[in-house]
């Protein structure tokens, strides 16, 4: 095992916590990225996996890892990799170490992203911020890392307390025999101190520059100027990706200054709020009760044994609903999972957009950021008409003719598939299906500009699978539930 130092500042060590305590009774889970210089490792970011996971696991799935992780790293032009990733264990479950998951999935992360060499651990407790930093050793044993502190900074020995080239951490007095930090490696530390003192403010910074950027682009088109502020911007998190956080800063003062005395009010007056009543059939009702409806359907998968939680997650929304006042404690959900708009209760498609933002939260929270990306993106493409008659195709044999989990299913159509492309020359980067789901950003991800072609191939694939576990007349029927 390479011997080698790992710091992890604090403010991504912050970071973890606020996660971790951000859903104290379910894991959370997300990986750590950083760069090695000669044999000491740099913890520079994290990147979360946007929901919280099950009480008693937490398990990143294969389109997090090869999309959202693939684009970070490309991103910061590949000046970094995965170093390792963290979890939490609500402190009822599971106490700081590893558990039989925990150890399988860190040996499948080091190996693809860090050919054994030294790969963190970081386990926390939600309720606590305690926390436990942990790696494994080359015959699978369980080793935790004692943490030593500067400043803002962690640190941890990975292997050994001396390098094998003569430079140490430490320093043994001859006199006392006493072990100090080298003043070389207390310089180092001094200024990576210093640096993550001014990557914290212009952190914040940068948020919130990418939020008004966000806005911005929205009218892009009617307001002046603003492809030169969006140009700043995106010059802005280049530096700050390079970690020349000084012109960072200076750009980034000067986006937000721009925007808040010359853009934020021209935005203001652009959106001025919609006052079109709406109805039970109006587009944007339509809207919701299909991602209510997907809502529901999907957390019945997740949990097919516990309608009792699924309904209180409904509930609560309903609560959120209602507690904003009037008109929107008037707005009900029948067992359908259809809005109720009732008849003289005057509401408008602003109101309608507030309650579609409490749903979107709450499938980010219990579904993921990537289903909420892939809801929304379905009405705009041709080709993704295709990809949702192959998932409701694909959920209407699990439910109706299926025996067996859903994970059973999705291993048997992933393999099959896998080894059908990887026979054609693909370069396999990940699952095609996803908790029994197919997306146009795996499709892309995996196959590139040809993705459009496959697609129509995996339809006649599933479409032949079905054929053969359950015959034709079946299969026809499962058709025709969908044309309904």
């Amino acid at each position: 095992m390479v011997p080698v130092i790992v710091i992890v500042p604090k403010m991504i060590l912050d970071e973890i916590l606020d996660h971790a305590g951000s859903h104290p009774d379910r894991e959370v889970i997300g990986v750590l990225l950083g760069k090695s210089m000669g044999k000491i490792i740099e913890i520079t970011d994290i990147v979360s996996y946007p929901e919280a996971s099950y009480p008693e696991k937490a398990v990143l799935p294969g389109t997090f890892l090869y999309g959202r992780i693939g684009d970070e790293m490309r991103e910061r032009n590949y000046s970094v990799n995965v170093k390792g990733y963290y979890h939490s264990h609500p402190p009822d479950i599971f106490p700081l170490k590893f558990s039989q998951i925990d150890m399988r999935q860190y040996e499948d992360l080091q190996n693809i992203f860090a050919r054994k060499q030294p790969f963190l651990a970081i386990i926390v407790n939600p309720d606590t911020r305690e926390y436990a930093i942990l790696t494994l050793d080359i015959d699978g044993r369980e080793i935790h890392l004692e943490p030593f502190y500067y400043e803002n900074l962690v640190w941890v020995d990975y292997a050994v307390k001396r390098f094998t080239d003569g430079f140490s951490p430490y320093r043994i007095d001859p006199k006392t025999g006493e072990g100090t930090l080298h003043p070389k490696f207390r310089s180092f530390l001094e200024k990576m101190a210093k640096k993550y003192e001014k990557k914290k403010i212009v952190k914040i910074m940068l948020q919130n520059a990418l939020k008004y950027g966000e806005n911005m682009e929205k009218y892009a088109g009617e307001i002046e100027n603003a492809q030169n502020l969006l140009k700043i911007l995106q010059e802005a998190k280049a530096l700050y990706f390079t970690e020349d956080f000084a012109k960072a800063d200076r750009l980034l003062e000067q986006f937000i200054k721009s925007y808040v005395e010359e853009v934020s009010d021209k935005i203001e007056e652009l959106h001025e709020p919609t006052t079109e009543p709406v109805t039970a059939s109006s587009q944007s009702v339509s809207r919701i009760n299909q991602k209510m409806h997907a809502l529901v359907r999907d957390l019945g998968k997740r949990f097919p044994n516990d309608a009792a939680r699924i309904a209180g997650i409904v509930l609560d929304m309903k609560r959120k609903i209602d507690d904003l006042g009037e008109p929107y404690c008037y707005i009900g959900i029948d067992k359908a999972m259809n809005l109720i708009i009732p008849p003289g209760v005057s509401l408008t498609v602003d109101h309608l957009k507030h309650v579609e933002d409490m749903l979107d939260e709450e499938i980010i929270e219990h579904l993921g950021q990537d289903y909420l990306g892939n809801l929304e993106r379905l009405p705009e493409s041709e080709d993704l008409d295709d990809v949702e008659a192959i998932n409701h195709l694909l959920d209407s044999y699990y439910q109706h003719y299926y025996e067996g989990t859903s994970e059973q299913l999705m291993e048997e159509i992933n393999e099959a598939l896998i080894f059908k492309y990887v026979k054609k020359g693909y370069s396999m980067k990940g699952l095609i299906f996803e908790n029994l789901t197919l997306s146009r950003d795996t499709l892309r991800e995996i196959f590139g500009d040809s993705y459009q072609n496959i697609l129509h191939d995996i339809g006649d694939f599933i479409k032949d699978k079905i054929q053969k576990d359950i015959g034709t007349e079946r299969l026809q029927e499962l058709l025709s539930l969908e044309k309904k």
